[in-house]
């Protein structure tokens, strides 16, 4: 998948003429087996600037990316090296901050969008289930659906904080294990491709475990 194709699949629409360009320079920095998972057409900061552009996830980093003319940029995160991934959903906009080593940046877009990207921050992080039990993709009511399902999420992950023994809450390999089991049921029930957001959860991680048991 380009990132031109994950910007309309994840928004729901083609990135404007101008957010092609970023696209586009995205698309150049992709290592030759690097996979995009999402991206989003949003605004990035920095420690030092702001600029617009795209925020492209594959499934070695996650880069914030300026394509325009004369502002040409990108800043990327490693997932190996993730220590960051902080979502600050309200009712207008939705913002997120990745941090790995030196390198750091913040996006903004609008709630739903957001709810939409954060959705695939969830599968990588093994939090997807909190999207479910709270019913996303639901009708939208009176009141802002986005932002009450992410409130609801972020109450349950800290109920579950909570309930869980400090040993496990950053138990990497227990996550690994459990998504594996979630990715053969789902293969028991159809094909489950090796780019499905859930495979490549897996993928990712296995290796973060594996990381981990080096360490």
């Amino acid at each position: 998948m380009t990132v031109d194709e994950a910007i309309e699949h994840t928004q729901g629409r083609k990135a404007g003429f101008v957010n092609r360009l970023s696209a586009r320079y995205a698309q150049t920095l992709l290592m030759p087996e690097e996979s995009v998972i999402a991206a989003v057409v949003a605004n990035i900061a920095t420690r030092k600037e702001h600029f617009p552009g795209v925020v492209v996830l594959t499934d070695c980093r996650i880069m914030g990316v300026c394509g325009l003319p004369g502002i040409r940029r990108f800043i990327s995160c490693d997932l190996k090296r993730l220590k960051k991934c902080v979502e600050k959903p309200t009712a207008i906009t939705y913002s997120a901050s990745f941090a790995a080593g030196e390198s750091a940046f913040s996006m903004t877009v609008d709630p739903d969008t957001g709810e939409k990207f954060s959705w695939y921050l969830a599968v990588m992080n093994g939090l997807d289930d909190e999207f479910d039990a709270v019913g996303y993709g639901a009708d939208k009511g009176i009141w802002n659906p986005t932002l009450i399902r992410n409130q609801r999420r972020a109450k349950l992950t800290k109920e579950r904080t909570v309930k869980e023994p400090a040993g496990n809450r950053d138990n990497i390999q227990g996550i690994a294990r459990r998504l594996k089991n979630e990715l053969d049921e789902a293969k028991k029930q159809g094909d489950v491709s090796d780019s499905d957001p859930r495979a490549i959860a897996v993928r990712l991680a296995s290796e973060l475990a594996a990381q981990q048991g080096e360490d």
